[in-house]
């Protein structure tokens, strides 16, 4: 027993301190591509070669998505009503509702109830 706690307290500090310089690395690579990238737009190019044999290379893609209430509306405009589907969904404030007022048994839903275990970790300096 006293070697799994002695081996769980060294992974932790360990997992606390790798943690940190993954964190203060991520936020420099982070620093480092937002400058790479405004400069190389700066420059108009979209490959850079550096002096000891690195490409850089910015690859832009243009994804289109439709705002959807918008696109309704056009629709329903020019009288195209086939692609308009009508989505259920629960209203929970009524579910609510109807539990308070009696009307519904919260154990009629039970069976439709997911639930699901989260495992999360936070390490932190004692301060």
């Amino acid at each position: 027993m006293y070697e799994n706690k002695k081996l769980l307290n060294t992974v932790i500090q360990v997992y606390f301190e790798n943690k940190k310089k993954l964190d203060y690395l991520k936020s420099m690579v982070d620093s480092d591509n937002k400058i790479i990238k405004d400069k190389m737009k700066e420059l108009n190019k979209t490959e850079f070669e550096t002096g000891n044999g690195l490409i850089a290379k910015i690859t832009i893609q243009n994804r289109d998505s439709l705002n959807e209430e918008k696109a309704i509306l056009k629709l329903k405009e020019l009288g195209i009503t086939s692609a308009i589907k009508t989505k259920e969904y629960l209203d929970l404030e009524e579910i609510e509702n109807l539990i308070y007022n009696q009307k519904l048994n919260p154990a009629e839903l039970e069976d439709c109830q997911i639930k699901k275990e989260v495992v999360t970790l936070s390490v932190k300096e004692k301060k």
